[in-house]
């Protein structure tokens, strides 16, 4: 018996079409399917951590104007 194959790009960084690659990978994972996420440019978008250095003086200082 063959390992059966599973391969997602993932395009947008949308919650909604990243939930339905997620949701997609791991029913195919449960079932012992071989599976590939691609993520591109925009996709990475929703598995990045999301830091912005200095965001913190934004939210100090803005009280004050």
């Amino acid at each position: 018996m063959s390992l059966k194959k599973l391969s997602i790009i993932v395009f947008s960084g949308d919650f909604d079409r990243a939930i339905a690659a997620f949701t997609l990978a791991t029913g195919a994972a449960a079932v012992n399917w071989e599976v590939n996420l691609f993520f591109t440019f925009w996709g990475l978008d929703i598995i990045k951590k999301k830091t912005r250095p200095g965001l913190h003086w934004k939210r100090f200082f803005s009280p004050f104007f």
